[in-house]
């Protein structure tokens, strides 16, 4: 009889399905013989004369007809009574029992092993034990459907353990999430492109990217490229920027983009990195109300979100130069070291062009076919936010922490001392443990914890030239005998030592190479973030006491500061140089974090506000016709502890003009008439 299905499918099916091997006519068939048997069954009392009359009018034995009666379960159906497949029973081993258990036994401790040893090996060692034991040698055909019938899911656990197993399993179930800004997801990921060098463009490796995505709206709330691998540090930074307002952060990358997302979440969702389940971490944001939620152990699938998101991100990465693609296989002969074109800076405004400028606005599946951004805008208009009072404290709540013991001469961190008229005062008062946040990448100040204010405590004693960060010192400390780790003058020299070796060798080797990027990254972002603000500790004089000097120094150096500045910020984005060392060994010295008088007496740190852009120094304009500035924002009383002596500069040439009773002294001082004050509410120096 003809076969009724003939694709490969249907012949697949038949193998279990009687009704898939029938043609129609014989079904039909086997559809009347059918009716026949339930009639024949409805009898209450059957003789052997009505099995016979059925018999004859099917074209049956009455054997047969007989057969068919005991198979019917229930009512019946074509299945029970349709002719089984002729020939061996599929499915039932021709080999003895012994023999299997062999077979199951290599497979699954020999073969289906992270090693995956080759079959024919596997085979040839099944054969060699069935021999020994007096049985036949099975066939490779024979090993090969044994090793089909165990599941796909049990092989992959097999040989990778459960995350490769993972795909092979059904994950039912979804997150739904009503409103935006209910569930942010984060998580880090190695990018698919090697990056190079800013000074010799040569590659440097990988690059890590850090994503939060809100779930409700598929928006992008923040990301983060980066040279250093996830840590407490890497995870503070990007849900600091996923909750601040992005104006800032888009001005000084000169991007045209909207980037309407900003505010707390009602929940923080992540995997059991070290670092989100960091005390510090939580602690941060369980005080502004955000609960923080992991995924379980090795499920993925948990959050489906961020990791589909990031193999979007990953996949637009291959027209790349430098791509590593997925896999050796789909890289083929493709050389991503020798193709690499791309630097970290230049990949971050791809990175920036391909979420705010593409994904933002491109129709997703999820959302009905509508975009992220439209998503957002609809679901947020009436929406309330909630922001920080102070992003400066939610900021410094999120850095890293370590508790000191308080000394009469401050308290001691990493091998560095720190002290401050304030801690002295907290001293005498019996103060004995503070609490002490501190940046990683810059260790010249930290912040303490001084009745739920942090105060800002520089180093006891300078450090000469830019500070190092802290994965610097660690490493120059590996190298130092059990003592020395604790000398701090023998730390400095090794530190400097070890710097000075990064970049000697930076045009050498890969990993000299990432070392100096990563700290040309590290500075530029203390020297950006510090240039928000600056605090003097107070007004100098007209005259210098000491030297008999009009300390005409201090003046000349601020102005070539300014214009030093001005000259980096038109240099481009991503180039900045901090000043090293003495400006002028007779009348005055220059450092990186203030200009000290010539005798000493008179200092102020220097904090600048400026921001970065392609061509331009705006926002806090230097110079009065660069156009509008918009309101100074004032400082926290928690970073600022004494508002009467701490005047906040707004510009770099402010400091000929100040507000209130000191703004007339400093004028007669600098001698300036070009250069003019604006008051602002709040007390805070204006623009220029």
């Amino acid at each position: 009889m003809g076969k009724r299905h003939t694709s490969n499918d249907a012949a697949t099916a038949a193998d279990w399905d009687p009704l898939q091997r029938l043609a129609d006519d014989d079904l039909q068939e086997m559809a009347i013989r059918l009716r026949a048997l339930r009639r024949l069954r409805r009898l209450k009392k059957r003789t052997r004369a009505d099995v016979e009359a059925v018999a004859a009018l099917l074209g049956l034995d009455v054997s047969s007809v007989y057969k068919e009666l005991r198979q019917l379960k229930g009512t019946g159906t074509v299945r029970d009574i349709a002719p089984s497949q002729p020939g061996y029973p599929k499915g039932r081993s021709r080999l003895r029992p012994r023999q299997d258990e062999i077979i199951d036994h290599w497979l699954r401790e020999f073969h289906l092993k992270p090693a995956k040893p080759a079959l024919v090996q596997t085979t040839e060692r099944i054969g060699d034990q069935c021999e020994d034991e007096g049985l036949g040698r099975p066939s490779r055909a024979a090993v090969i459907r044994r090793l089909a019938r165990i599941p796909p899911a049990e092989q992959a656990r097999l040989q990778g353990g459960a995350k490769a197993a993972h795909p092979h399993k059904p994950h039912p179930g979804r997150l739904e999430v009503p409103v935006p800004r209910g569930v942010y997801q984060i998580d880090h990921t190695l990018t698919d492109v090697i990056a190079v060098d800013t000074e010799h463009r040569q590659p440097l490796g990988r690059v890590w990217l850090s994503c939060v995505i809100d779930v409700r709206t598929r928006m992008i709330a923040a990301f983060r490229i980066g040279l250093d691998a996830p840590s407490i540090m890497r995870s503070a930074e990007t849900i600091h920027l996923a909750v601040a307002r992005k104006d800032g952060w888009l001005e000084r990358r000169g991007l045209p983009y909207r980037w309407p997302v900003w505010g707390f979440s009602r929940v923080v969702h992540s995997d059991r990195g070290s670092d989100f389940r960091s005390e510090t971490f939580r602690a941060a944001l369980l005080n502004h109300g955000v609960a923080v939620v992991y995924r379980p152990v090795r499920r993925p699938h948990f959050g489906a979100h961020i990791e589909r998101l990031n193999g979007t991100l990953m996949g637009r990465c291959t027209i790349l130069p430098g791509a590593t693609h997925n896999s050796p296989k789909a890289r083929a002969g493709y050389d991503s070291v020798k193709s690499a074109r791309i630097s970290v800076d230049e990949l971050e405004a791809w990175f920036a062009h391909q979420i705010l400028g593409v994904y933002h606005n491109t129709p997703h599946r999820g959302l009905g076919g509508r975009t992220p951004l439209e998503v957002w805008d609809e679901l947020t208009a009436d929406q309330e936010v909630e922001y920080p009072d102070d992003e400066e404290q939610f900021r410094l709540d999120l850095l890293p922490q370590e508790l000191r013991t308080l000394t009469p001469v401050g308290f001691s961190l990493f091998t560095a001392e720190y002290y401050s008229p304030e801690l002295g005062s907290a001293f005498l008062k019996g103060k004995r443990r503070v609490l002490v946040k501190f940046d990683p990448r810059d260790l010249s100040e930290v912040y303490v914890d001084l009745d739920g204010e942090y105060l800002p405590v520089g180093l006891r004693f300078p450090h000469e030239g830019p500070p190092p960060p802290l994965w610097l010192q660690r490493k120059a400390q590996n190298g130092l005998p059990p003592k020395a780790k604790r000398d701090r003058s023998a730390v400095r020299a090794a530190t400097a030592a070890a710097e000075a070796l990064i970049q000697d060798g930076a045009a050498r080797t890969m990993s000299h190479r990432r070392q100096a990027e990563r700290l040309r990254q590290d500075r530029m972002e203390v020297d950006l973030r510090r240039a928000g603000w600056v605090s003097p500790p107070w007004t100098p004089p007209p005259g210098c006491s000491t030297c008999a000097s009009p300390c005409s120094s201090w003046r000349s150096r601020l102005i070539q500061r300014a214009s030093t500045l001005a000259q980096w910020a038109q240099t481009g984005f991503g180039i900045f140089t901090p000043i090293r060392g003495r400006a002028d060994g007779k009348v005055g010295s220059s450092t990186p974090f203030g200009i000290r008088c010539c005798c000493s007496r008179h200092s102020f740190r220097e904090k600048p506000s400026w921001r970065w852009t392609s061509a331009r120094w705006h926002g806090r304009q230097i110079c009065a016709d660069a156009g509008p500035m918009p309101p100074p924002r004032a400082r926290s009383a928690a970073t600022s502890p004494s508002a009467e002596r701490r005047i906040e500069w707004r510009d770099l040439e402010s400091k000929s003009g100040l507000i209130g009773e000191r703004e007339g002294n400093l004028r007669k001082f600098c001698g300036s008439r070009e250069v003019l004050s604006q008051r602002h509410p709040g007390g805070n120096m204006g623009q220029i």
